[in-house]
């Protein structure tokens, strides 16, 4: 794996860590709870401010620049994370 994919995998592990993990528990989130728009906002923004929202978009327009094979690998990590929420981590 590249350094710039590692780097991006580094920072996706810590934001579902520190952040996305204590929200879920916080708001007693499942994986079959009824969420508000609010709530998937709420991910949004987090995501967004984590810089990792944008993480598909090409680089000319403020993203990662990642490859096809990249992104898979991003997926991948992400699902695999337990959080609840995965699905809303990169949109």
């Amino acid at each position: 794996m590249s350094e710039k994919l590692n780097m991006h995998l580094d920072r996706i592990n810590h934001f579902i860590k520190d952040e996305l993990l204590p929200f879920e528990q916080s708001n007693n989130i499942g994986f079959e709870t009824d969420l508000s728009r609010e709530m998937y906002r709420s991910v949004w923004a987090m995501s967004a401010s984590a810089g990792i929202l944008q993480i598909m978009v090409p680089e000319h327009l403020g993203g990662a620049g990642l490859n096809t094979r990249e992104l898979c690998i991003v997926k991948e990590a992400i699902a695999a994370s337990d959080a609840k929420l995965f699905l809303h981590v990169i949109g």
